[in-house]
C-alpha cells in the first residue's frame, strides 16, 4: 500500500511541478508577443474584413463587433459559418486568417509541448548523474576506485550536471 501512496504521491509532484513550468511558460516574455501579435492579426482582419465586405458595412458600428467575432472564429479555426464573407476579397482574408490560425496554434503547441519535454529531459538527466554518483560511491567502497580517482569522476559529473541544468532554464 506505501508503494501506491508513493506512486501517487510522485504523480501529485509531477502535475504540480507541471502547472509550475506552465505559469512560468505562459509569464514568458516571447509568449507574451506572440499573444499580441495574435491580437494584432484578429484585430487587422477584422478591419480588413469590416472594409472589403458588404455585410459588415451596412450593419454600422455593430458590423465591427460582427467582423471581430468572425475574424476570432475563423484564426481559431473554429469557423461556425453564422457569418461567412461574400465578396471575393473577403474570401480571400478569410482563407489568410485560417491559415494563420494553423500555423499560430501549431507554433503555440510546439512552444507547449517543447517546454515540458526540456523539463521532462532535465528530470532524467539528473536521475542518470544521481544512478552514476551512487555506482561511484559503491565502487570506491569495493576497492575498484581510488579515493582520487572517486574525487575526479564525482566532480565531473557533477559539472556536467551543471551544465544541463544551465541548458535547460
Amino acid at each position: 500500500m506505501n508503494s501506491r501512496a508513493e506512486r501517487n504521491g510522485t504523480q501529485i509532484k509531477r502535475l504540480i511541478d507541471q502547472i509550475r513550468e506552465l505559469y512560468a511558460l505562459l509569464k514568458h516574455e516571447r509568449l507574451f508577443k506572440v499573444f499580441g501579435v495574435v491580437c494584432l492579426i484578429i484585430i487587422y482582419g477584422a478591419l480588413a474584413i469590416f472594409f472589403a465586405d458588404r455585410y459588415y458595412q451596412s450593419k454600422g458600428t455593430g458590423g465591427i463587433f460582427d467582423a471581430l467575432y468572425w475574424a476570432v472564429v475563423t484564426i481559431t479555426t473554429v469557423g461556425y459559418g453564422d457569418i461567412v464573407p461574400v465578396t471575393p476579397l473577403g474570401k480571400v482574408i478569410g482563407v489568410i486568417l485560417m491559415f494563420t490560425g494553423i500555423g499560430i496554434i501549431g507554433v503555440l503547441s510546439g512552444t507547449i509541448a517543447s517546454y515540458f519535454l526540456r523539463g521532462y529531459r532535465s528530470e532524467r538527466e539528473t536521475e542518470d548523474v544521481g544512478e552514476a554518483l551512487r555506482i561511484l560511491k559503491l565502487r570506491r567502497a569495493k576497492g575498484e576506485v581510488t579515493e582520487e580517482q572517486y574525487q575526479e569522476i564525482k566532480r565531473e559529473l557533477e559539472e556536467m550536471l551543471e551544465a544541463k541544468t544551465e541548458v535547460y532554464k
